[in-house]
């Protein structure tokens, strides 16, 4: 049984599924926040967190702490496929910097270097480098509910969010 976590709310994940919370806020801005599960079996989400940090994997038991969320998974993708995107994401977007200000750029979605990003940009990039674009409304900038909208995802379980 895939990550069971002995009864809570947590649905079973799988390596490259998606989490999104709208309970984060950045200086008063309820921007949300998201993350990629890159080993279900060890339970870790690749996420990036805020200003003075790296993008880094950390414990799914921490989105448990949040008053909701979004499990989010490719429609058309085979778990094969999401594997891939998961491995890669774990091994090429790790330990880089925050940047409010990372922009989406086309070479994001095919570079595996990255000066900065934040929690939706890093999400978008692993996606966007086995071509799919996440961002639902086409922006310079792509955010956690921008992900959340994008028709490529189906939602797998949602908790404690209004849709």
């Amino acid at each position: 049984d895939e990550n069971d976590l002995s009864g809570d709310f947590m649905p079973a994940v799988r390596n490259g599924d998606i989490l999104i919370t709208f309970s984060g806020h950045f200086f008063g801005w309820r921007s949300g926040h998201a993350g990629l599960v890159t080993d279900k079996e060890a339970g870790k989400v690749l996420e990036a967190f805020a200003l003075g940090q790296k993008s880094g994997l950390c414990d799914l038991d921490h989105w448990k702490e949040y008053p909701g969320f979004a499990l989010l998974r490719l429609k058309s993708g085979t778990e094969e496929e999401t594997e891939e995107i998961a491995a890669y994401a774990a091994s090429h977007l790790l330990d880089i910097s925050y940047d409010l200000a990372s922009f989406k750029r086309e070479a994001d979605g095919v570079s595996d270097t990255l000066s900065g990003t934040q929690c939706a940009h890093l999400v978008w990039t692993a996606y966007a480098r086995f071509g799919y674009d996440l961002d639902s409304d086409g922006g310079w900038v792509v955010t956690p509910a921008d992900i959340f909208h994008s028709e490529l995802l189906e939602v797998v379980q949602i908790y404690g969010i209004n849709y």
